[in-house]
């Protein structure tokens, strides 16, 4: 096709799944977007060599893996990324646990945190900022993907990594837009890779862009003292979305 390689790098809960409808699966077919949401890519920072034939044979790809990660095999593949405000976004993840009672999060604290979730949120919130391995993946997770290296690697993410991430913020082959304004996003990547004769025709899907899932509970429901621990967890994160909003470059087209 006359398009690029086109990757959605996946930032969970942040309205990804619409981007992935709107976008990749009416210029492609969802047949022909290389989906890789699954455990075996989250801990690699690259293609692994066995599924490169896949990869050769599909027009996109989509998942949570970080910017570079078909690099070897589409060198001048388009990233794409939405982002959103880091705080909103760590309470719709444990929402997220909370509607999957097979999580893999469940496994690491006592299930009645769980189950009292609704009445004590903030319990909650203080045993998962607690506990080291559970800080280290999901906090600080926009800044992991961004800067190139695994959603699910072991290592904190450092001021290193937020540095790489606003490197790469600066290709043009990186496309960002926030959650926030996510239809704002979605006129621009239509307008930069136009409907060829190629394309699927455009299915129909809701004018709502969030996929809504059970909420157990929201910011309003967390104390000040919960907010601060959120913030603090992933304050490279809020750097990063705090650059991504305020700098036209990290926001424009490439052909802008």
């Amino acid at each position: 096709m006359s398009m690029p390689f086109i990757v959605h790098s996946h930032i969970p809960k942040t309205g990804g799944s619409a981007l992935n409808r709107r976008f990749l699966f009416n210029r492609f077919g969802e047949d022909a977007v290389y989906p890789l949401y699954r455990y075996v890519f989250e801990r690699a920072s690259r293609l692994p060599r066995r599924h490169v034939a896949r990869a050769m044979r599909s027009y996109a790809a989509a998942g949570h893996v970080p910017f570079g990660f078909f690099d070897e095999v589409y060198p001048d593949a388009v990233y794409i990324s939405v982002f959103r405000e880091p705080v909103s976004r760590f309470v719709s993840f444990l929402n997220f646990v909370l509607s999957n009672p097979k999580h893999a999060m469940r496994e690491r604290l006592p299930a009645e945190l769980f189950e009292n979730a609704a009445d004590n949120p903030d319990a909650l919130i203080a045993a998962v900022l607690s506990e080291p391995r559970l800080t280290v993946v999901h906090s600080n997770a926009q800044t992991r993907l961004a800067s190139g290296a695994p959603r699910l690697g072991d290592m904190a993410i450092t001021g290193d990594h937020l540095r790489a991430a606003f490197r790469n913020l600066e290709q043009a082959r990186y496309l960002t837009g926030v959650q926030e304004d996510l239809p704002d996003l979605l006129v621009r990547l239509h307008a930069e890779f136009p409907m060829t004769a190629q394309s699927i025709p455009m299915q129909k899907s809701s004018a709502n862009l969030e996929k809504r899932l059970p909420r157990t509970f929201s910011l309003a429901d967390l104390t000040p003292r919960s907010l601060d621990r959120i913030a603090a967890a992933n304050d490279l994160d809020r750097r990063l979305y705090a650059s991504v909003i305020g700098q036209p470059g990290a926001q424009a087209s490439r052909a802008a």
